[in-house]
């Protein structure tokens, strides 16, 4: 075997075993990088859609309970194919005016129109809340008889021995968000009118909105 002379380097070099290995150990790094940082961003898209959603939902019922609070009535909610209403009637701009609501299942919109009280009510729909879903009936607080297969969005809960006020409750699925990023929330809801009793409920409130349902 040859000596190496003074002043000369061995250059061997690496071998092919050891780029492969080498190669291997990178490729797993790199697979457990890029998957940490999809989870990060998932999680990330998924926490920000729930907060927006939440966020949107909030602003609306802020609203509602506002106008809700001071109404002199609220009619029995109505349910008509895929469109779920109710009406309340309330003091806008010191004017009486009926507002109504109106869940679409097949849209899955939560809207909101409102007229002066015996005028014509508009054509058109104020959108406050998409991405609406029914809650089944497997799921529904409190169980629904009748067969039904879903609970009611909007409706008007029996006054009770301490609460004698009409009140109006919201009950449905919200989902914000999309693909891997969405997500679901049950929204339920109660609304209590303090300008009324539950034992003086007339029905023919605002009945001029519910034609052509």
């Amino acid at each position: 075997m040859a000596r190496l002379r003074a002043g000369e380097q061995r250059d061997a070099g690496i071998t092919l075993i050891e780029v492969i290995v080498g190669m291997a150990i990178m490729s797993v790094l790199m697979v457990l990088f890029t998957t940490a940082i999809t989870q990060v961003y998932r999680t990330f898209n998924k926490v920000d859609a729930t907060t927006q959603a939440q966020s949107q939902v909030n602003t609306v019922f802020l609203r509602l309970d506002r106008e809700i609070r001071y109404s002199t009535g609220i009619t029995a909610g109505l349910r008509s194919g895929a469109t779920s209403v109710i009406e309340y009637q309330v003091y806008l701009n010191n004017v009486k005016s009926c507002v109504q609501l109106r869940v679409r299942s097949d849209t899955g919109l939560l809207q909101r129109r409102e007229w002066a009280t015996d005028a014509a009510p508009p054509a058109t729909w104020t959108t406050l809340l998409s991405g609406v879903r029914l809650v089944p009936a497997a799921q529904a607080t409190p169980s629904l008889a009748g067969g039904a297969t879903a609970a009611p969005p909007v409706s008007r809960p029996a006054g009770t021995s301490t609460q004698d006020f009409q009140r109006l409750r919201l009950y449905f699925i919200t989902t914000g968000g999309g693909g891997a990023a969405s997500t679901e929330r049950l929204t339920d809801v109660t609304f209590t009118a303090l300008n009324t009793t539950a034992s003086a409920i007339t029905d023919d409130l605002c009945k001029e909105g519910r034609n052509g349902l």
